[in-house]
């Protein structure tokens, strides 16, 4: 079975936490959720942003990630 396609959404479900980046506990805003993988479960993650840190994915398996940007 190959990649299926991914899926963004604003309204997941669960709904995504809330998060603070770990180096300045500032909180990060909720940008969507993409719904993506190769088998039946789909592997999910919630991606954040905050204006002068860029972009950050959270992967419910993994930690939070620094994406880049700002």
């Amino acid at each position: 079975m190959g990649p299926r396609a991914s899926t963004v959404t604003r309204d997941s479900d669960p709904p995504a936490p809330v998060l603070h980046r770990p180096k300045c506990d500032h909180r990060l805003a909720y940008r969507d959720t993409v719904l993506s993988g190769v088998t039946n479960k789909p592997e999910r993650w919630d991606r954040y942003t905050r204006q002068t840190h860029g972009l950050f994915d959270y992967r419910h398996r993994k930690k939070l990630r620094h994406l880049g940007g700002l």
